[in-house]
């Protein structure tokens, strides 16, 4: 019986009973729902019932047994039992535990005793020689001593989840497959949800989520092909493949994560966003999901996974220089004028913006936002997200039109697309706001060009312009594996071309362990290009210029590349030289 049949059974017997109040039991059903969790289960862990009451309650009611298994009795269970009745995998699939057998009958607990479906899944596995006898037990309780069984740790239990996927369990799988691909009516959201509810499934997706945050992966990737899925994570900017299982198990695994994210798990035709908000330890996670269908007739899946906790950044622990971090405070608490943050998809723009607007995040001042989507929550602030699907839509020319009524004293805009958005931020910035936004450009010199090619007055740009940041995120050397080494004469050379500092040279190689995968290379950092405006460089702009006469002028007037900042990084051995000139352009 599928989870949200027996939370069905629970939410009815609560109700009658009156055991817990109307107002207990919706706080906890809605709980149980968007956690995925057994309702009995969470009325205990919000301490509206004891655990004693709602297993007498439950015999009383439906005539079941029911055993509380970390009680002193089953501390001295036979392990050995335990493990020759039910393997290890199929214990934690299933949620159940073995307690003892007769002649005839089998005894175990199990989180859910009417479900007919796993009680024959045991029979089988007797060779139907023993019947069943059920006994309600709390999911949480039969988890903690299948651990203790087993000897296992949680990582261990979620590393295991893609064991249990044998022959039998593939086919059926494959069997549902070819009926939701044939032309015969079937209802395949029920499938899907029944799919999707079962506990090796949820487990999966729970070991994909946790390994990814656990190596440090930015993205998850879903992807399905003719005979295989192949689940791949960004680790530092790149794809990393891992071990997937079965392709069968593919529709079940996109079903849990749109229930998740609260997708329609019934349409398969159109693609579909969605976002599902997780903690793990002290740390807040939020997946930004996309799902898009294939010619497949099977979905691809992307998770971005958001760690709250990054946008709580100091600006000093952003990687800038004191002399780009001295520019960049500045600039930020200015009374009004435009900045801007530029770089590929990636590059850590909203990290950089959101850290500048905690810095400026005071009670006297009035800060809002217009995002597509909105990725950080941020207190204090008032946010919106554009809408292009209503009608008329949510721009960002139309949000900051709007935001002009609101007597802002900050204004920070996703990013400048268009003629519209980018003359509207431009004139705020001159009309006593400051605004904060995004460009796609390769460095800070082009964003000039790219502003005068949506149509906005060079000389506007020139007057409303505070700052501009280029930025990007190599590679650091691995700290297990980096050593101490003489730079050679072509590096030496290098750095002097690039009027780079060697008096305190400290520079490193790795050459990979276990913990970067053999790469050398683990973890990314900033650098950054600031181009601060002066009067010689806001006359340049204002003229009719090409991008490299901007670069010129900027660099006349102190402005360190992208390259060199990099390159400083690689005299202090933060990271290594092939990195940085694979990343930057030479000027």
């Amino acid at each position: 019986m599928a989870l949200a049949a027996l939370n069905k059974r629970f939410e009815d017997l609560f109700r009658s009973s009156h055991l817990i109040t109307t107002e207990q039991l919706a706080r906890a059903t809605g709980e149980a729902e968007q956690n995925n969790e057994y309702l009995h289960q969470m009325v205990v862990d919000m301490r509206f019932a004891e655990a004693s009451q709602v297993f007498e309650l439950a015999q009383q009611e439906w005539g079941i047994e029911t055993i509380d298994v970390l009680s002193d009795e089953l501390a001295s269970l036979d392990t050995d039992f335990v493990k020759r009745v039910f393997p290890e995998a199929m214990a934690f699939r299933i949620q159940s535990l073995p307690l003892n057998q007769t002649e005839d009958a089998l005894f175990v607990a199990m989180v859910d005793p009417f479900d007919v479906f796993i009680r024959n899944e045991i029979r089988v596995r007797l060779h139907s020689r023993y019947k069943v006898k059920p006994y309600l037990a709390f999911p949480k309780d039969i988890e903690k001593k299948l651990d203790e069984v087993y000897e296992r740790t949680n990582v261990e239990a979620l590393d295991s989840v893609f064991d249990d996927l044998g022959e039998e369990e593939a086919a059926e799988m494959q069997t549902l497959d070819a009926i939701e691909d044939g032309d015969e009516e079937i209802d395949l959201e029920t499938i899907a949800l029944e799919q999707a509810q079962q506990s090796f499934v949820i487990g999966m997706v729970t070991k994909l989520i946790f390994q990814a945050v656990r190596e440090g992966a930015s993205d998850i990737h879903i992807e399905p092909f003719p005979r295989q899925t192949v689940l791949r994570y960004r680790i530092d900017g790149d794809l990393q493949e891992r071990p997937m299982p079965s392709h069968t198990w593919h529709n079940a695994l996109i079903s849990r994560i749109k229930i998740m994210s609260g997708m329609d798990i019934a349409e398969r035709r159109m693609p579909q966003d969605g976002r599902y908000a997780f903690k793990l330890g002290n740390k807040k996670y939020e997946l930004r999901i996309s799902i898009i269908p294939t010619v497949f007739k099977k979905e691809s899946i992307v998770m971005r996974i958001l760690d709250k906790g990054s946008i709580t950044l100091p600006l000093p622990e952003l990687g800038f220089s004191s002399r780009n971090l001295d520019l960049f405070e500045e600039a930020i608490h200015k009374p009004y004028g435009l900045i801007l943050v530029c770089g590929p998809t990636g590059s850590g723009k909203s990290t950089t913006l959101f850290a500048a607007l905690n810095a400026i995040n005071l009670p006297e001042k009035k800060i809002l936002t217009v995002e597509n989507p909105v990725e950080y929550n941020l207190p204090g602030i008032v946010q919106v997200q554009t809408q292009e699907k209503i009608d008329p839509p949510l721009t960002f020319a139309t949000a900051l039109r709007a935001f002009l009524r609101q007597d802002p004293d900050v204004i920070m805009v996703g990013e400048m697309r268009d003629l519209e958005t980018a003359g509207i931020g431009v004139q705020a910035a001159l009309t006593g706001h400051l605004v904060f936004s995004t460009i796609h450009t390769n460095d800070a010199s082009s964003s000039i060009i790219r502003l005068s090619n949506l149509g906005v007055d060079p000389f506007l740009i020139g007057d409303a312009l505070l700052l501009v940041i280029a930025q990007r995120l190599p590679r650091t050397l691995c700290k297990d594996c980096k050593t101490p080494v003489d730079p050679t004469d072509e590096q030496m050379e290098v750095f002097e071309s690039y009027d780079i500092d060697t008096t305190n040279i400290q520079l490193n190689e790795a050459k990979g362990c276990d913990n970067c995968n053999g790469k050398g290379l683990k973890g990314r950092m900033a650098i950054h290009e600031v181009m601060s405006m002066s009067n010689d460089l806001r006359e340049v702009i204002s003229g009719n210029v090409t991008g490299h006469q901007v670069l010129q002028a900027a660099l006349k007037n102190g402005m360190r590349t992208l390259r060199q900042d990099g390159l400083e990084k690689v005299v202090k051995g933060l990271t290594a030289m092939e990195e940085i000139m694979s990343i930057t352009q030479d000027v």
